[in-house]
């Protein structure tokens, strides 16, 4: 197995034979993504990104050579390439341009929950012994990065503190995480309001916070025409990034 990042979209891996020099481009995964490949391995995410896996032993991409890449011969349509499309926005900019029918250039998965919210049997912060109310929980989910089989298959199968917990957050470490289908139906099930993510972390992330505070009202409106194209109930906003104009931006936000 050869990896390589360079000629290929930077949220990529690629993976060939060993000793090929003709990459097989069915193998260009993102990293949200996970993918069984043509290639006795399989390319999978974690929390600090893509790795290839070979005869049952996972690798990091440093561990092989580095297969030449043509630019000309990538293939940029998702489609075309068989590749999961992706359930998260990686800037503000692609919030901005974010649109029921997608982005133009980005593969997104628009698969709508239609499930509707239950009503709770009890309701939020119900009524403890001695008159007082209980601490509203929300559980924020958290799973290597999201967007893989452990957070989306495993864990979502053995959660059964339904009754514990007040919301449910899908947290991840995109700029926005969407909710997956199956997380959004089953908090629905059971009577639970399922919140997305938006978040900036690290230096990476003051550009972002500028560029969202001076487009806050499309924000918002983009937001909010996410949750209703895909179903669930609003957003947990983590803003972590420093503002870049001090306490000028924290006015603003």
């Amino acid at each position: 197995v050869h990896a390589r990042r360079g000629d290929v979209p930077p949220d990529a891996l690629q993976c060939g034979w060993e000793g090929d020099t003709t990459p097989l481009y069915s193998a260009l995964v993102p990293v949200s993504g996970e993918l069984s490949l043509r290639v006795p391995g399989k390319v999978r995410t974690g929390f600090s990104g893509a790795a290839c896996g070979h005869e049952g032993r996972e690798v990091s991409a440093e561990d092989y050579q580095v297969v030449t890449v043509k630019r000309d011969a990538v293939v940029d349509d998702a489609a075309k390439l068989a590749l999961p499309k992706r359930r998260f926005l990686m800037s503000i900019a692609e919030l901005l341009n974010w649109t029921p029918r997608g982005i133009s250039g980005v593969g997104l998965d628009l698969t709508t929950s239609t499930v509707a919210l239950e009503e709770r049997k009890s309701a939020k912060g119900e009524e403890q012994g001695g008159g007082g109310t209980r601490p509203l929980v929300m559980h924020c989910h958290d799973m290597a990065g999201g967007y893989n089989s452990d957070a989306d298959g495993r864990y979502l199968e053995s959660f059964k503190a339904w009754d514990s917990i007040d919301e449910f957050c899908y947290f991840g470490h995109h700029r926005v995480c969407i909710p997956p289908t199956s997380w959004i139906e089953a908090c629905h099930r059971h009577g639970v309001p399922c919140l997305g993510t938006l978040i900036t972390e690290h230096a990476v992330g003051v550009a972002d916070n500028t560029h969202l505070l001076d487009n806050a009202e499309v924000a918002v409106e983009r937001l909010t025409a996410i949750l209703v194209h895909y179903g669930f109930d609003g957003w947990l906003l983590n803003i972590e990034s420093p503002l870049a104009q001090g306490p000028e931006d924290m006015a603003r936000l």
